[in-house]
């Protein structure tokens, strides 16, 4: 089955699950339906673009800043040639925030289907995509370790009550999630 096959048959069995949440995302140069699933990560491999985690420090979150001015709690990426789903998501937060982190636990996952042309000048594989979601916890955090050439601008520890408080409704859906995810270990 090709790739366009097997995408329009996975979107086709998700509209029987209920979403946790179902938005439209704007990246930069290009808009997304962004659908996000809590439980198994039951989707086919061949979508998997990318890997992210909800990194906690005790009490708190790890909350992310861009350039554009939003704020997310999900550093994570694309899955380079050759990187496992766990070595992605482990590079990809360290780029992003600065954070190390301990064992991951799958939360969930992203299904993206663009609304838009792929993007001018993407490097990237362009239609149905597939985001892995883990929780986390942060082990030690280094300012070195960052990659200061991303859109991301920083990071900071906040309270998940604040954090809650001043995330989009997608986020704050995800965060009360990834709690509730993080009591059951």
């Amino acid at each position: 089955m090709d790739l366009s096959t097997l995408a329009a048959s996975f979107a086709a069995e998700l509209q029987q699950r209920m979403p946790l949440a179902d938005f439209e995302a704007v990246w930069p140069s290009a808009r997304l339906r962004a659908r996000t699933f809590i439980g198994d990560f039951d989707f086919p491999s061949e979508l998997l673009t990318s890997a992210r985690a909800v990194v906690f420090k005790g009490s708190r979150v790890v909350v992310v800043d861009e350039m554009h001015g939003e704020r997310h709690i999900e550093p994570g990426g694309g899955i380079e040639a050759g990187e496992t789903v766990e070595q992605a998501v482990r590079r990809e937060i360290a780029e992003e925030s600065g954070w190390t982190v301990g064992e991951l636990k799958p939360l969930g996952f992203h299904f993206l289907e663009p609304l838009t042309p792929s993007p001018p000048h993407s490097t990237r594989r362009w239609g149905p995509m597939a985001h892995a979601v883990f929780v986390t916890e942060g082990v030690s955090y280094s300012r070195a370790v960052r990659d200061m050439n991303q859109i991301e601008t920083g990071s900071r520890l906040t309270s998940i009550r604040r954090a809650l408080a001043q995330l989009p409704e997608n986020e704050a859906l995800l965060l009360r999630a990834a709690v509730d995810r993080r009591r059951q270990a």
